[in-house]
């Protein structure tokens, strides 16, 4: 639904809004919460903040967070 800043992509919104169901993914972060957020990490695992909404990667890439750990690396 969202991008590694929090940011819906383009269509998300109408394609929600015209969905019957919704089938989510179950991601855990690292504490154990239900993670909903995507954080795009460099190659020494530092949060980035800026760049192209979209950009091909693994596990190497994105890491998967609860809104609390999100914030706070995006915010440190």
């Amino acid at each position: 639904r969202t991008d590694f800043q929090g940011e819906l992509f383009e269509g998300a919104a109408a394609l929600l809004g015209i969905a019957d169901s919704l089938v989510e993914l179950k991601a855990v972060c690292h504490c154990g919460r239900k993670a909903t957020m995507n954080l795009r990490v460099d190659h020494s695992g530092a949060a980035v903040k800026a760049g192209a909404q979209t950009e091909i990667g693994g596990n190497d890439r994105y890491v998967a967070l609860c809104r609390k750990h999100f914030s706070e690396a995006m915010n440190p």
